[in-house]
């Protein structure tokens, strides 16, 4: 799963094994080490929730979770959707979208499970943002 943090949006973006993990066991997460001591960690998650309204992202600690009402993610998870998107009350927008394949591959950047690109046409570079 990958984090980017863009003001004022969150972007997650999952490969195919992210995807299946999510659907079956209704969350994800990863930490990352941000300095030298243990503490030093920031985690990031995405829950499934049985809420019916929008998604929403909240901090807790040195986590940020994202939460999908579990309906809406089930459906983009079993579907061709790229993403499924939200703005909060306070200006944050919210993505949580399938990662694609880059379409000019970088040597640095394995994509073994990420999603085929929808256009399999050349031209998008990873580094662009567009996918």
């Amino acid at each position: 799963m990958k984090l980017r943090l863009r003001s004022p949006s969150l972007r997650l973006r999952l490969t195919q094994s992210d995807v299946a993990a999510l659907a079956r066991s209704g969350f994800l997460e990863e930490t990352i080490q941000i300095g030298p001591r243990a503490e030093d960690r920031m985690g990031y998650r995405i829950e499934l929730s049985k809420d019916t309204g929008n998604m929403i992202a909240l901090i807790e600690g040195n986590t940020i979770t994202v939460r999908v009402p579990s309906v809406m993610g089930m459906r983009w998870a079993d579907s061709d959707e790229v993403g499924i998107y939200a703005q909060t009350d306070w200006g944050l927008k919210l993505a949580i979208e399938k990662d694609f394949k880059c379409l000019q591959p970088r040597a640095e950047e394995d994509d073994s499970d990420a999603f085929e690109h929808p256009t399999g046409a050349a031209g998008a570079d990873c580094g662009s943002g567009e996918r």
